[in-house]
């Protein structure tokens, strides 16, 4: 059976990741997604007189906004999913989560870039703290970059 790593982010392009795997590994093929969504871990200056428990169930609720619906999407179809969220820096923890998972595949979304971004890639080719071309990079297993 597939393990699948789906990162996500909650953005528009999210669902661009739910339709691939959907494409991919819907109808036959029996497929285990771990629908994973990462927070930035706050750093201590930031959260100096909020107690820290509050703003690990913010974080989470913010998580679970961002996985439970490609999961629900995913299970529709009779994909078995496993919602995850983490904190921590987004590549690192999107690698170390595939890992934990015994996933064979990474599926995740590349941002949209703005005007400034898209010059600068267009000019440069490189696409500066972008966490695609991070976990691309430092990744073992496959990963699929969707539109």
């Amino acid at each position: 059976m597939p393990r699948v790593l789906a990162a996500v982010d909650g953005s528009e392009q999210a669902g661009s990741v739910a339709d691939y795997i959907l494409d991919r590994f819907g109808g036959s093929i029996a497929t285990h997604v771990v629908v994973l969504n990462t927070q930035p871990k706050p750093q201590e200056w930031q959260t100096r007189g909020i107690a820290q428990e509050a703003i690990r169930d913010r974080l989470q609720e913010l998580g679970q906004k961002a996985t439970t619906p490609i999961a629900e999407r995913l299970e529709q179809a009779q994909i078995a999913t496993k919602p995850r969220v983490e904190l921590g820096d987004p590549a690192d923890t999107i690698i170390r989560c595939a890992k934990e998972e015994g996933c064979d595949l990474i599926v995740m979304s590349a941002k949209r870039l703005g005007r400034v971004g898209s010059a600068l890639v267009r000019n440069t080719g490189v696409t500066w703290g972008s966490v695609a071309a991070q976990v691309v990079k430092l990744s073992d297993i496959p990963v699929v970059v969707v539109k």
